[in-house]
């Protein structure tokens, strides 16, 4: 489903696009009444439920006590293991091609929720959820769009990162992301 996210809250990247806020979201699962035959007029709130995210900050339901929570950066001790990845596509076909890219892939890479896709006045986002590569940093929230960047005296298209520390910190730095070489 594309959220349509005009008018909403974003963060601004220097020399970057907006990227839609990102927001946590945690609750409880919903359990039933087991003496009533009519199971969907006597939910109840049940277990609490993993840590998620989203662009969207509107409750549809799918929680009991549903709280969002606006974060620029994952906190170790409340999300658990993981990355963000918030991808800006310049054209609905590389967001088409992404995603089918991640449904590939969802089996060996992605252990978490596939993504969020949203549109707003800047263009096409993903966000997904995925375990760190083995042997780097955990906790960081990756922002990635494609612009220019100078190879050998030319300027080639490169997906340009800036990346969000649990302890606050920012880099533009994406060999965090790569796992160390093995020696």
């Amino acid at each position: 489903m594309l959220l349509h996210l005009k008018d909403r809250p974003a963060i601004q990247g220097p020399g970057w696009s907006s990227f839609p806020q990102i927001y946590r979201v945690t609750g409880n699962s919903w359990d039933t009444d087991t003496g009533s035959l009519e199971v969907y007029n006597h939910l109840l709130p049940g277990e609490p439920v993993e840590s998620h995210y989203t662009f969207d900050p509107i409750d549809q339901g799918t929680l009991a006590n549903a709280v969002f929570t606006p974060i620029d950066r994952l906190d170790p001790d409340i999300d658990g293991a993981g990355w963000l990845l918030v991808r800006k596509h310049d054209s609905e076909n590389d967001l088409d091609g992404y995603m089918n890219a991640l449904i590939d892939l969802a089996y060996s890479l992605y252990d978490r929720v596939l993504g969020t896709v949203c549109k707003n006045n800047d263009g096409f986002f993903t966000l997904v959820h995925r375990l760190a590569s083995k042997g780097c940093e955990d906790n960081l929230i990756a922002y990635s769009q494609t612009g220019l960047v100078s190879c050998g005296g030319k300027l080639i298209s490169s997906s340009i990162f800036h990346i969000a520390k649990a302890d606050g910190t920012t880099t533009d730095d994406e060999n965090i992301l790569e796992p160390p070489e093995e020696s």
